[in-house]
């Protein structure tokens, strides 16, 4: 806990005591996109994309061959991919955790100058991680995206794309319903290195919104599951995806998810249907 919370001290020193005066820009608006190579970010730049507001995003990646993965993913998930949206968009390589997230100082005052809106999607999603190991690349990042906020032309909203994970341990002690606000203490966190990360990251979101006025928004994201139309996929690499290959594999189900049991129900025949347990 108190890890937690000298490393939410560490990155919100500094801040500026300030008010901003928020106008509404006139005309479109240009976005700052980061992780949109990612099963969610694919379609978040897809409804960025659909905006006829729009007027550029920027896809800010921490790979090199972000476009060609960008359109491999798109043909995937049946999205549109097509010269008239690839020409609002431009794709840079970046290192969150660097100063101007590792761009050059043009293509940084390039941004500063015209970019109204960001939504910081990016990060590392592995649960075996301890929060020390999010602190360079992802901690410092969500800081810099706060930096660039401020010296934005346009004072940049920030969008920070958290998870359910920052209050998966709530119980019952903490109230009935987990409220659409921050939560201060570390102990509704899951303790694990993702679930702090994110935990970290919002509180710095919000200080920043707070005592130096960056337009902010929290969004807590949960399981994302497969698409509702016809066409695309869900992630392979999710857990559920990877617990129905394993299945197929193995010819055996699991009876419980570890907090309760699973009620398997074919989709035809007999209710009464005898399926193999999960060794």
């Amino acid at each position: 806990k108190e890890k937690i919370n000298t490393m939410v001290r560490k990155y919100t020193d500094g801040l500026p005591l300030q008010q901003i005066d928020l106008r509404p820009r006139e005309g479109g608006h240009t976005v700052l996109l980061t992780g949109s190579t990612g099963s969610l970010g694919c379609y978040i730049l897809d409804a960025i994309l659909n905006d006829p507001a729009t007027v550029k995003v920027y896809c800010m990646n921490r790979s090199v061959d972000a476009e060609s993965r960008q359109q491999i993913s798109f043909l995937e998930k049946g999205l549109e991919w097509c010269p008239r949206r690839q020409k609002r968009v431009e794709f840079l390589f970046a290192s969150f955790g660097q100063e101007r997230m590792g761009l050059g100082e043009a293509k940084y005052e390039e941004l500063i100058k015209s970019v109204d809106t960001i939504v910081h999607n990016a990060w590392k999603v592995d649960f075996n991680h301890s929060l020390s190991s999010f602190e360079d690349v992802h901690i410092r990042g969500v800081r810099n995206m706060v930096e660039f906020s401020l010296r934005s032309q346009h004072h940049a909203h920030l969008h920070f794309v958290s998870s359910i994970s920052t209050v998966g341990a709530w119980s019952a002690k903490n109230g009935k319903l987990i409220p659409e606000t921050l939560v201060q203490d570390p102990d509704v966190t899951l303790p694990q290195g993702y679930g702090e990360s994110k935990h970290v990251a919002e509180r710095i979101c919000a200080t920043a919104s707070e005592r130096a006025g960056v337009p902010t928004t929290i969004l807590r994201v949960g399981q994302v599951a497969g698409p509702t139309s016809c066409s695309g996929v869900w992630n392979r690499q999710e857990w559920l995806p990877t617990l129905i290959a394993t299945s197929k594999s193995t010819g055996r189900i699991p009876t419980s998810l570890g907090s309760g049991p699973v009620n398997w129900i074919p989709v035809v025949g007999s209710s009464t249907v005898s399926l193999p347990k999960w060794p």
